[in-house]
């Protein structure tokens, strides 16, 4: 007990005189380096703390002042020691080695695959002549990727667009191509119109518009379809009947031929107004005369031929007659 006391009054006493310096043998007190280990960690204002010179030094020695929170103070554990930059700084889980730079381009556009392109415009076939057909149009599949596509489908929706199909129900292969040919074949006059569509399994969808005009081919057709000359003596002309040919057809005809048919040597055509094709709905015109050569009937018929076109007639009639001479003749009277 006697040498707790005298202990307790040593420290008392060095407290109540402040620090105690410490010189070297040149009479200078060494300065504390920041880097050691008496730095303001180690050396923190906890080691004097109470909990040395706690009331519990004259108690029953196990007081919890041994343990004081002086010699636990935070400078034990300051954060020069568990400072974030040797363990936790953001360095050590630095963005990277997570980088998204990682998981990159193995999954970009080097991982195989079907590129299809479908080659063409929507397309007008034009005016095309019931019967007959109009030029082809090629629309053509590339496959410029570095994968096989997926099976292909190919479909138009008229039966007046008539497809010649080279892709449907194949594959393209990657640097490959596939064609289908279209052309327009009317089955009525009056406009025609559909969509070509080029599809794949995988989903891709290509559409071309298509159109088309079917016509009814040139059609020639004569007005009047008859006429009566009457009656017209030998070595008389009959006064003109002028006929007009139409082109009653949806696209044009050719030039019209005339030419008569039957008692040819009574007829003739004095004018035609015929020289050139007669475009859908124009028309041209013939002038005839009847001038019989013999007496009787002189039936005829006028004929306007082109291709195309075809052929339109006119029945023509006639009578040629004789001319009456009448003579007076003198009598002699009995007296």
């Amino acid at each position: 007990m006697k040498l707790k006391l005298a202990v307790l009054a040593v420290v008392m006493g060095a407290v109540a005189c402040g620090p105690v310096a410490v010189v070297d043998d040149s009479g200078v007190e060494p300065q504390p380096d920041a880097s050691s280990p008496m730095d303001a960690g180690h050396v923190d204002a906890g080691l004097p703390d109470a909990g040395e010179l706690d009331a519990g030094a004259t108690d029953a020695g196990d007081d919890a002042g041994g343990f004081d929170a002086g010699e636990l103070d935070a400078g034990g554990f300051d954060a020069g020691q568990n400072d974030a930059g040797p363990t936790t700084d953001a360095g050590g889980v630095d963005a990277g080695e997570v980088d998204a730079g990682q998981p990159d381009a193995g999954f970009d556009a080097g991982t195989p695959s079907a590129v299809l392109s479908l080659s063409g415009t929507d397309t007008d076939f034009g005016t095309v002549t019931l019967g007959s057909s109009s030029s082809t149009v090629t629309f053509v599949l590339s496959n410029s990727g570095n994968a096989t596509s997926s099976q292909v489908t190919t479909s138009v929706g008229s039966t007046s667009f008539v497809l010649v199909d080279g892709c449907s129900g194949t594959t393209v292969a990657a640097g490959a191509t596939c064609s289908v040919t279209v052309h327009f074949q009317p089955l009525a006059s009056g406009t025609a119109s559909t969509t070509l569509t080029v599809t794949t399994v995988s989903g891709d969808h290509f559409t071309r518009a298509l159109t088309g005009l079917g016509v009814t081919p040139g059609s020639l057709t004569i007005s009047p379809t008859g006429f009566d000359f009457g009656a017209v003596a030998l070595g008389a002309t009959s006064a003109p009947h002028t006929f007009t040919i139409t082109n009653s057809g949806g696209s044009v005809a050719g030039q019209p031929s005339l030419a008569f048919t039957g008692t040819v040597a009574a007829w003739a055509q004095t004018s035609t107004t015929c020289t050139g094709p007669l475009a859908a709905g124009a028309n041209c015109t013939a002038t005839v005369q009847f001038q019989p050569g013999t007496v009787g009937a002189k039936p005829a018929s006028l004929s306007a031929s082109a291709a195309p076109g075809g052929t339109a007639v006119a029945m023509l009639s006639g009578v040629g007659t004789a001319s009456v001479t009448v003579t007076r003749q003198a009598t002699a009277r009995a007296r």
